[in-house]
């Protein structure tokens, strides 16, 4: 059998993750052997209870390694031990199975699958449909009342808004569920509550369920959880998942602010997707060159200002090379403002998709803001959501087509395409020398038709075999130099005439905005 295996049995035994170089250590001391444990290499058993000591394992190590090292069901025996020990795991996302109002005996007898949610409520509360028909009156009162108040017992306390009474009961050949709060209206179905009440319901009861009624010894894999909650239900949901972390291992991806831990900050790990190296987990954000709070910042889209994330003011774009080119801007035509740009963030939430989720916190805690869109598709999606919303001013939902009416314009097109040109050499001289043996890129092969500027440099890479064209490199660049006070004949007029309507614009809907 391989070493290996055996080192993997032995470390489960301990319940714990040692260090790699205890791994490392027993790996090297075991060896495959049809000897009895009495026989072992000494030297392994030696080693193995100075972990038992070093580690505080409980229980008889002598014993459990027996078992372990049977020699006539040694495999069955490890197999056995390590799946007693492997955690249950419940994985969530948003498109959860939302608790229904009611359902009819019959249709749910008939197809269960269909209706996880009311199927782990049922667990949960010890109510069993078979039962029901053996009960009548009274009987079939008092069992659904103490079913009521054993789900209810589990919930109170994980959600801090109201106090919360989860009902069920029967009515004919309906099982129907209700809510109750402190206005004391009862059997008020889940349906006519908020959206992010009832997501946070179908939540509690599915992770509960995932983990057998027994918060322990579980993981639980949370995809963007409790985006419909209030910002304030958002922070009940951090304490539920601190609390349940006692006991479990909880991981989850997220990008609202809200759900970050600014106490603990050592907990968050950063998620990169680089086009040559895949998908990257930066564990040691604190090990950056920059300051040690800037890649949780660019990886949510916000700018420390007055707290961590956010400002009173704020310019909310698609992605990180609308918010360069806009950061350029602004310092080289700081001087010409009538009006304090210097409390701005600029946010960047990594798509115009995620603008309105961005803007409704924003709004909901009565911060300032605007939203630049490309004129695209994705843009006009965004910008069909932000007018549904009624706070919001239609001067707060800023489109670059506004400024120069094309269509699928993006934010580089306010650029004049020699500025551009010439930021892009920058960006690529090694490269140009080094694929194409030139010094830089002549502005008349870009010629492409109905294309964008950026995309434009795209298709020119694409057909040169240069790789893939990275336009968060070239706004990167701008932004330097028109921080370092490049010449306005280098930048253009109509570049400087563009982001000056741009910013008149952003100034008259944080304006608007705050009324």
């Amino acid at each position: 059998m391989d070493s290996t295996y055996y080192s993997l049995s032995i470390l489960k035994l301990f319940e714990g993750m040692l260090e790699v170089d205890a791994i490392i250590e027993v790996k090297h001391i075991i060896c495959d052997t049809d000897e009895s444990i009495t026989n072992l290499n000494p030297k392994l058993m030696d080693y193995l209870k100075s972990l038992k000591s070093k580690y505080n394992i409980e229980g008889d190590l002598d014993k459990l390694l027996e078992k372990c090292f049977n020699k006539n069901d040694r495999e069955q025996n490890i197999k056995n031990i390590i799946l007693d020990r492997l955690p249950i795991i419940s994985y969530s996302d948003d498109r959860i199975d939302l608790l229904k109002d009611s359902i009819k005996i019959y249709e749910y007898d008939n197809n269960k699958n269909k209706f996880k949610t009311i199927t782990n409520f049922l667990m949960l509360s010890g109510l069993k449909i078979e039962e029901l028909s053996g009960k009548k009156g009274s009987d079939r009162r008092r069992y659904t009342e103490d079913a009521s108040s054993k789900i209810t017992n589990m919930f109170k306390g994980s959600w801090n808004q109201a106090k919360i009474r989860v009902d069920v009961w029967i009515d004919g050949d309906e099982i129907h569920f209700g809510i109750e709060d402190e206005s004391g209206i009862k059997e008020v179905p889940p349906t006519k509550r908020s959206d992010g009440f009832q997501w946070y319901l179908a939540f509690y009861i599915n992770f509960m369920a995932g983990a057998k009624g027994d918060l322990r010894n579980s993981i639980l894999l949370l995809d963007n959880p409790g985006l419909q909650l209030h910002p304030s239900g958002q922070k009940d949901l951090l304490s539920v998942l601190e609390e349940l972390s006692k006991e479990n291992q909880i991981i989850y991806t997220t990008h609202s602010p809200y759900l970050i831990d600014i106490e603990h900050l050592d907990k968050v790990r950063i998620i990169e997707k680089h086009n040559d190296n895949g998908t990257i987990i930066n564990e040691k954000y604190y090990c950056s060159d920059l300051d040690s709070l800037k890649p949780i910042r660019d990886s949510l889209g916000f700018t420390l200002k007055d707290s961590l994330f956010i400002s009173d003011e704020n310019i909310i774009v698609e992605g990180p090379s609308d918010k360069y080119i806009i950061e350029g801007m602004l310092s080289y035509l700081r001087d010409s403002f009538d009006w304090d740009p210097s409390k701005l963030a600029i946010n960047s939430p990594g798509g115009a998709n995620k603008i309105p989720y961005y803007a409704f916190f924003m709004a909901s805690e009565g911060l300032k803001f605007v939203a630049i869109l490309d004129n695209d598709n994705a843009g006009d999606l965004a910008a069909k959501e932000l007018k549904k919303n009624p706070n919001l001013s239609e001067t707060q939902i800023i489109k670059i087509d506004q400024i120069v009416n094309i269509k699928d314009i993006t934010i580089e097109d306010l650029i004049n395409p020699d500025f551009y040109n010439l930021a892009v050499n920058s960006s690529y001289k090694d490269i140009l020398k080094k694929k194409l043996n030139i010094e830089e890129i002549d502005i008349s092969e870009i010629n492409y038709e109905g294309f964008g500027l950026a995309d434009k440099y795209s298709k020119f890479f694409y057909d040169k075999k240069l790789g893939k064209f990275d336009k968060i490199l070239v706004a990167r660049r701008i932004k330097t130099d028109l921080e370092n006070g490049l010449e306005s004949s280098m930048i253009g007029e109509k570049t400087i005439e563009n982001f000056k309507k741009i910013f008149s614009l952003i100034k008259e809907g944080l304006a608007d905005g705050a009324s």
